[in-house]
């Protein structure tokens, strides 16, 4: 009698590992990926439809960017007010996993929707130059 409970409490034991290797298993699917980085992208070019319009109208500005890979993509922009100046910085996100390198093109939109009649400067990051300094696109948008 005593032999067999000790079989039987060794076969739990076994079984109580098991599932604990199971659920503890650190394995994620190939669809499950956690971000890794996130940076500033480089504008590659701007689309304004208009550059006059009036106050209190709203109109979308296009942003172009290259991603390097099937695990980039778009994160959310930075935007800076300075008076009648505006800093547009992209974010990207990069994930672990398999990735396939293939350049494409993107683009992401936001709107812009002047309170105050005037020149508003547009200033879209464009990368950096040998010396570390920012490069910036700039487009202008005349609001009456």
């Amino acid at each position: 009698m005593k032999n067999f409970s000790i079989k039987k409490s060794s076969y739990l034991l076994i079984a109580t590992l098991l599932i604990a290797l199971v659920s503890c298993n650190s394995h994620r699917d190939n669809d499950e990926r956690r971000i890794t980085t996130i940076a500033e992208l480089k504008t590659d070019s701007v689309k304004i439809n208009s550059d006059t319009m009036m106050v209190n109208s709203t109109q979308t500005i296009r942003t172009y960017f290259t991603l390097h890979s099937n695990c980039e993509g778009f994160y959310g922009y930075q935007y800076y007010k300075d008076g009648m100046e505006r800093k547009v910085v992209p974010y990207y996100y990069k994930t672990d996993g398999l990735c396939n390198s293939e350049n494409k093109a993107y683009y992401t939109q936001f709107n812009f929707m002047p309170e105050t009649t005037g020149v508003y400067q547009f200033k879209f990051w464009n990368g950096k130059d040998n010396a570390g300094n920012n490069i910036w696109l700039q487009k202008q948008i005349v609001v009456q």
